[in-house]
């Protein structure tokens, strides 16, 4: 199923690819359906996935159409970022904080815009991709998967916070 998924994605257009992927239909949603890289604007892609195979099958076949396209990709997990296990859950939640929080800072001390898609995947790890989101994220963004759907930007909370300093301080509390 992976290869036969993977043969169309390759065939793809954006059209197809967006009805194929709910995350390159939310990518497609941010860039105003233009999923091709510019010259000049150098973009970078974070691709979250499960620690399950096909969480990394599918984020590699999506890094894959991406790259064809221009865009640096970068894959992302982190050990028990799956459903099976409640503990192994919240645990990798827990680690995966600090790893949002180092990528982040460094995008954001370079002048990049931060920007979570958080179209499609598990809607465990969308909240808590939205809280941290809403602290590091110059914005998330989230298209539904209705026709036509416009693009729902949330900003960044108004809120002055030091989370370099507060986030290892109480990670204890984060992670529960």
């Amino acid at each position: 199923l992976v290869r036969q998924q993977g043969a169309a994605l390759r065939g793809a257009d954006v059209g197809q690819a967006r009805r194929m992927s709910a995350e390159l239909n939310g990518l497609a949603g941010l860039y105003e359906g233009q999923l091709v890289q510019e010259a000049g604007r150098p973009d970078h892609q974070v691709l979250l996935h499960t620690d399950t195979y096909v969480g990394q099958a599918c984020a590699e076949l999506l890094a894959e159409w991406l790259r064809t396209r221009g865009f640096t990709v970068e894959l992302q997990t982190t050990p028990g970022l799956a459903t099976r296990s409640l503990e192994d859950f919240q645990s990798a939640m827990g680690e995966l904080a600090p790893i949002i929080q180092g990528l982040t800072s460094s995008w954001a001390a370079k002048g990049a815009e931060v920007v979570f898609n958080l179209t499609g995947g598990f809607k465990s790890v969308q909240g808590f991709l939205q809280a941290l989101g809403m602290l590091y994220a110059d914005r998330c963004v989230y298209l539904f998967e209705a026709p036509q759907s416009e693009l729902l930007v949330i900003p960044r909370l108004p809120l002055r916070t030091v989370p370099e300093e507060s986030m290892p301080a109480h990670l204890d509390v984060i992670r529960r």
